[in-house]
């Protein structure tokens, strides 16, 4: 999750299903917003959540050097 998105940043996911996103930023320390058009979601959500709970405050810092970050394709990184 904190590779995606930037320092300060918020991970969106409109198409929540049952949190998998939510659970990855909470413990990436990564606000996010869910969103999902099923109503049976939400109770999967909220009890995939509730089993992870968030252990500190979202992190708005950023890192004191640029490191860069790993080649997702195969690649020599920069």
């Amino acid at each position: 999750m904190r590779l995606v998105t930037p320092p300060g940043g918020i991970a969106l996911d409109c198409f929540a299903g049952t949190g998998v996103t939510g659970q990855a930023a909470r413990a990436g320390g990564v606000p996010a917003v869910l969103i999902d058009n099923d109503p049976a979601a939400i109770p999967w959500i909220v009890a995939r959540l509730d089993a992870h709970p968030r252990e500190d405050k979202p992190t708005t810092a950023r890192p004191a050097a640029r490191q860069a970050h790993p080649d997702l394709f195969g690649g020599a990184a920069p």
